[in-house]
């Protein structure tokens, strides 16, 4: 069903509403005093609706920073406002007569025809101010203002006035109608939704006004009074309901580019810590090179270590993320990051194991480097680095003598920039190691009892006999 449709129908089923409740109201046979009493009870929650149909369009507004939809605010807190004068009615107070009533009705056709003016005219008014604050005052000034006025001794009006006065009321009604259907600064749906609740509203008002109303006149008022009311508060609410699920769905997508983007960083991040570990590699093999007591054995590591190193540093520059794992000698990646930590003076303990994991060379290496700088720098004593066939994966673990893992630290050692207070890092590497062990497949754990000190373990899938083989040769 379209928009138009939808509020044809719900006109219709609001129009025999109000006529079984007319027909209700003309039978029964409750007295007159009780019927006005609920019609006044009807156009006091009527009030209430409108004004929080106001707090639902200042919401739409506050949201999605409509200027038309300011002025609808506006407005519409100022009608709510100025019709809760009704209280005076529900209090006991009537004092309206003939002449209050005429001129009541007059004063309220100069305050619709502003209202609907400043609506209809919202793109070309500037917003200043918060709207509800705006609507709030100035609904509260009509309150008095209207109270005031039936307290003067004021003129009565001749019949003809009185007449034109009220036929004017319902004339402004339809005029606030067409007003609201051809006003292009509202949505199609909108407009017409508030076009039907005017109509409803206003002949509440025309009966409600009116000097002498039958009780049963007057409740059906009261009762259309009611249905614009709700209309209008229904159309608020949807509108109040829709920017918020636009408004979150806007932080959702906003939401999933800074993850993206947090993403890009810590990538951003991790090969940076990468490419500084590479170069801190190749200066230590570089100035241990210049050095004419180191032997012949140990010169030829470091030249295989420096060309290693340089060979990681090209793949990392093009991006070696785009090399898928595949079969690689876990002791061919390990043997230059151990040359390298020994030239720091950090001892190792550790002996080829011969075995093959399905990976990438450079991120083996860059793991086990990770690790064991945090071991040369928490630790400083001798490590250990062993391999080991666990099931269907190969474990390499590294393990030292120091202090261990601070307690405090534990939970989120592997979470971006995490670090304790007394260590030099920047929280990088083991967030990076653990990154890269996911994305070969494998994961990176702290041994949670280990005899003494830390003891980190990486486990890697173990390639296949064939494929062992093959890489062998």
């Amino acid at each position: 069903m379209t928009h138009d449709g939808a509020v044809r129908s719900a006109a219709a089923a609001c129009g025999a509403v109000l006529i079984v409740a007319a027909l209700t109201v003309g039978d029964a046979r409750a007295g007159a005093d009780a019927i006005e009493a609920t019609a006044n009870l009807f156009m006091f929650a009527s009030s209430v609706a409108v004004l929080c149909a106001a707090v639902f369009f200042y919401i739409h507004w506050h949201i999605a920073q409509d200027q038309a939809m300011a002025w609808l605010v506006t407005a519409t807190a100022t009608f709510a406002l100025q019709e809760l004068s009704w209280l005076m009615r529900i209090s006991g107070d009537d004092v309206t007569g003939p002449a209050q009533s005429t001129w009541a009705a007059l004063f309220q056709i100069a305050v619709t025809v502003a209202l609907v003016t400043m609506v209809v005219s919202g793109d070309r008014l500037p917003v200043r101010y918060d709207p509800l604050a705006v609507g709030m005052p100035f609904g509260l000034a009509l309150i008095l203002t209207r109270m005031a006025l039936l307290e003067l001794p004021l003129p009565a009006p001749s019949a003809i006035v009185s007449v034109a006065a009220f036929a004017g009321l319902g004339a402004v009604g339809i005029w606030t109608a067409v007003r609201i259907l051809r006003a292009r600064v509202l949505a199609p749906d909108l407009r017409h939704r508030i076009a039907i609740a005017a109509v409803f509203l206003a002949i509440g008002q025309g009966s409600a006004m009116a000097a002498g109303t039958p009780p049963s006149l007057l409740f059906v008022g009261a009762l259309s009074n009611a249905v614009g009311a709700a209309m209008l508060l229904a159309t608020a609410a949807g509108r109040a309901r829709f920017a918020i699920l636009d408004e979150a769905s806007a932080l959702r997508i906003l939401r999933g580019q800074l993850e993206v983007a947090e993403q890009g960083l810590h990538t951003d991040q991790a090969r940076l810590h990468e490419i500084r570990s590479t170069l801190a590699g190749i200066a230590t093999a570089t100035e241990l090179l210049h050095r004419a007591e180191i032997s012949v054995a140990r010169r030829e590591q470091l030249h295989d270590m420096l060309a290693a190193e340089l060979r990681r540093l090209d793949r990392l520059v093009d991006d070696r993320s785009l090399i898928a794992p595949g079969p690689t000698e876990l002791d061919l990646a390990l043997r230059p990051v151990v040359v390298r930590h020994e030239a720091d003076g950090l001892p190792i303990r550790w002996r080829p194991s011969g075995h093959v994991v399905i990976a990438r060379p450079d991120d083996v290496a860059e793991i086990v480097n990770v690790l064991l700088s945090n071991a040369r720098r928490h630790a400083g004593g001798p490590v250990r680095l062993e391999a080991s066939m666990v099931g269907d994966d190969v474990e390499v673990s590294v393990a030292d003598s120091g202090p261990g893992v601070d307690p405090e630290v534990r939970p989120r050692l592997f979470t971006w920039g995490t670090r304790s207070s007394s260590s030099p890092g920047e929280g990088v590497g083991l967030a990076t190691a653990r990154l890269l062990a996911e994305q070969l497949g494998g994961h990176l754990d702290l041994d949670p009892a280990p005899d003494a000190g830390a003891r980190f373990v990486l486990s890697l899938k173990a390639a296949p006999l064939s494929a062992a083989q093959d890489s062998h040769r």
